[in-house]
Formats: C-alpha cells, sequence, structure tokens
C-alpha cells in the first residue's frame, strides 16, 4: 500500500490514497505498508506531504492495530517502508531516527517484533525463520537523517535505498505507464544491492478513478511487472506499491507470482 496510512477511512478526506482502513487491508493480505512519518508540532505522527493532512489516527494507535494483528496471526511478516519527508513551510523538521525509535519503544512488544539485518551483502532470512524467531517487522526508511548500518542505526532500523531498487514513481497520467522504458526505469536505489524491487504502480496526485480503468486489471498488472523485470536484467519484482487497492485484482496477481515462486 502506497501511503498505506493515508486512508479515508482512517480520516484522511484530502487527496486520500485509499478508501478503506489499513486493518482492512491487513485482513486481505497487503503485507507491505508505505508510510509517510514526520513532525508536527514537535510530535512524531504519520502523515500525507503536510501537516494540514496529517493522519488523524495517532501513530502509537495505528503501531497496536498492527501488531494485534501479528498476533492473530502467527503465520504472518509485515515490511515497512516508511519515508521521512524533508522540512518544508508545511511541516515542522524531519524526525531524527532516535525519535522515531523511541515511539517505537513506547509501544510494548514493537521492538520485540523487529527483525535486525547485520548490513548489506548479507543473505535475509527466509520468512519461515522471521515466523520462527518471531522476528516479523522488517523496518524501512527513507531520506530523512543517514545512518550507517551496524554504527550508527537504531536497532531494527534499515535504509530502504541500501536494499532497495524502485521505478519511477511520478505518473500523472494512466497512459505514462504505456512507455515501459519510462515507466520501469529505475530511477532510486540503483547503487543498493536489489535484494528489494520495487514497482510503482499508482498516479500522482492520487485518482481513485485511475486504476478502475486500468492499472489494477490483472491483464495490465501482468503485462506491467513482466516488462519491469524484462526491462531490469530478470530483476523480480517482489514490492508492488498501489493506491485505492481494494478496486481490481491486484492481490490476485501478486498470489499468481507469490504462487510461482
Amino acid at each position: 500500500m502506497h501511503n498505506a496510512n493515508n486512508a479515508n477511512l482512517d480520516g484522511a478526506i484530502i487527496l486520500p490514497n485509499h478508501k478503506l482502513d489499513l486493518k482492512t487491508a491487513l485482513k486481505k493480505g497487503f503485507r507491505g505498508l508505505n508510510m509517510d512519518v514526520g513532525t508536527c508540532f514537535d510530535k512524531v505522527t504519520l502523515l500525507h506531504a503536510s501537516c494540514l493532512l496529517k493522519t488523524k489516527i495517532p501513530i502509537k494507535i495505528v503501531m497496536k492495530e498492527i501488531l494485534s494483528f501479528l498476533d492473530d496471526n502467527p503465520n504472518e511478516v509485515i515490511i515497512l517502508p516508511t519515508e521521512i519527508p524533508e522540512d518544508s513551510f508545511l511541516l515542522g523538521p524531519p524526525p531524527t531516527l532516535a525519535q522515531v525509535d523511541e515511539v517505537f519503544q513506547s509501544v510494548d512488544g514493537w521492538k520485540e517484533k523487529m527483525y535486525d539485518h547485520p548490513g548489506p551483502g548479507n543473505a535475509w532470512p527466509t520468512l519461515q525463520e522471521l515466523i520462527d524467531t518471531d522476528k516479523r517487522i522488517i523496518y524501512f526508511f527513507y531520506r530523512g537523517e543517514r545512518c550507517t548500518k551496524g554504527v550508527d542505526c537504531p536497532v531494527g532500523f534499515h535504509p530502504w535505498f541500501d536494499y532497495a531498487a524502485e521505478t519511477q514513481f511520478s505518473f500523472p497520467f494512466i497512459w505514462s505507464f504505456d512507455d515501459k522504458a519510462y515507466a520501469c526505469e529505475i530511477t532510486r536505489g540503483g547503487s543498493g544491492t536489489r535484494d528489494f524491487f520495487g514497482v510503482n504502480v499508482f498516479t500522482t496526485p492520487a485518482r481513485f478513478f485511475s486504476p478502475i480503468l486500468r492499472v489494477h486489471k490483472a491483464d495490465f498488472l501482468r503485462t506491467h511487472l513482466q516488462a519491469c523485470k524484462d526491462l531490469n536484467g530478470g530483476l523480480q519484482p517482489n514490492v508492488v506499491l498501489v493506491d485505492f487497492w481494494k478496486v481490481g485484482d491486484v492481490m490476485k496477481v501478486v498470489d499468481e507470482l507469490n504462487a510461482a515462486l
């Protein structure tokens, strides 16, 4: 879920990225939750582009909902690639990683479930190994404060683009996806290890009618994900970022890809 915290049912009124809430998305099978973490009035919060559009549900409540889901579903793993937006006149200063970590530590059980990867170049555990050790939250961040894994990153914090590559993420129109060389070009994280390959499938700004028209339909998604794989040396997409998750065949296509592994 792109901007997973920015849903109508979670209190987002202006420019929502989703209609239904995050809890429902988890129940329907979504396991990747991209969110924006910033500061508003000196408090770490979930938001969307500005403090005017901050999520109505406090970050600690969202964390507790995720933990509750994991407690009820002991065989599930969540990945959280979060953006820490830069300072602007609509935002407070970006939170430090220590401030974000302080919030994590304040929610009982959260840090205990965070997996801590040794660093780039090391093999990632299997999902079963994460389940067996109950380290079922993989937390990433990008933008904001930098840190070096093993030196000054808080435990369980992983710089997203040290491990991930992502396709183009600015699509003003549906037909922008027709140019596969443009739509599938890796524009962020090209120097990372590419253990994770994110394919962005949403328009900016978010438009509810867009995925209905095309980009969430099974035939489009199958073709698009295959094209992004072929155009990037066989790199297998393993994170598909979408808006308005309820519409179309996103989960159907992802299930097909998982079944083929």
